[in-house]
């Protein structure tokens, strides 16, 4: 009789375990839906940012400390402020080199807390939505189109002057008509250097709407996919994939070379007050 009770208890114990490990599974999966519900109900807000110091993956490593600083200021979900000229800190999560042992590169950043300008620091769940080269580059790339002009209009001034001069240089007096040249040429001259300075200044204003066109357009395509959307950025064959997760803010990608970022690369992120 004993024996018969010894073995129906342990036949009920090991009935019993599949039910268990199926209360454990459904608790765990009942935990990670609420917190991928969490982090989906997070609003981040969009705060624009330029690089502190140039970062490579040729020599990037894990743990490498990573800033950006704001140009402009922020106010989180929840009412806290990040004003211009606080920098988000993070570090580098993880990075592969283009060379023999990977044809392709990637760099994943994370962006954690912020130092605000009075020296308090807050923590941050971040995403970054859009990566573009600094204003600096971009503006002397539009200045390089446009050197045809620019030297068509010099050049004609120094044709003018050379003219003049030779005129001057032959001996022959400088009678009306003359005047009338010289005066002509400074004209000339001066239109051509108010004309360069036009120029300069809409190849400014067009590179910063360039750059803020290209960010739109990472934005744009990275909250239709959820944030999580491998899209092109404002860099030739550089990729992002932009996540807000304990791992990384973001992932950079860029095949059969290395990713290079100069100081003063523009980055787009969308920011919350971590809890």
């Amino acid at each position: 009789m004993k024996t018969a009770k010894l073995l129906l208890v342990t036949l009920v114990t090991l009935a019993s375990f599949p039910l268990v490990a199926q209360q454990v599974n459904a608790a765990a999966s009942q935990n990670s839906s609420a917190s991928v519900s969490t982090a989906a109900a997070i609003e981040m807000r969009p705060v624009n940012c330029e690089l502190v110091s140039k970062l490579d993956t040729k020599s990037a490593k894990p743990g490498d400390v990573v800033e950006v600083k704001t140009t402009d200021s922020v106010k989180t979900a929840d009412g806290t402020v990040i004003p211009k000229g606080s920098i988000l800190i993070g570090h580098v999560t993880e990075v592969q080199a283009h060379g023999k042992e990977s044809a392709d590169s990637h760099l994943a950043i994370l962006f954690d807390h912020a130092e605000l300008k009075g020296g308090q620091s807050i923590r941050v769940l971040s995403e970054i939505r859009s990566v573009a080269p600094p204003v600096s580059l971009v503006a002397a790339s539009s200045m390089d189109s446009e050197d045809a002009f620019g030297g068509g209009g010099m050049g004609g001034a120094r044709a003018s002057s050379g003219s003049m001069g030779g005129m001057r240089m032959g001996g022959g007096p400088l009678n009306g008509s003359s005047n009338e040249s010289l005066g002509q040429l400074a004209n000339s001259t001066g239109q051509a250097k108010t004309d360069l300075d036009t120029m300069a200044d809409s190849a400014q204003h067009r590179s910063g709407s360039a750059v803020t066109r290209a960010g739109d357009q990472a934005d744009l395509a990275a909250h239709t996919a959820g944030g999580i959307a491998t899209h092109a950025t404002a860099i030739p064959g550089v990729m992002l994939t932009g996540r807000a997760s304990a791992s990384a803010s973001g992932t950079l990608s860029a095949a059969k070379k290395n990713i290079h970022l100069d100081a003063g690369t523009q980055m787009g992120v969308g920011v919350a007050a971590a809890k």
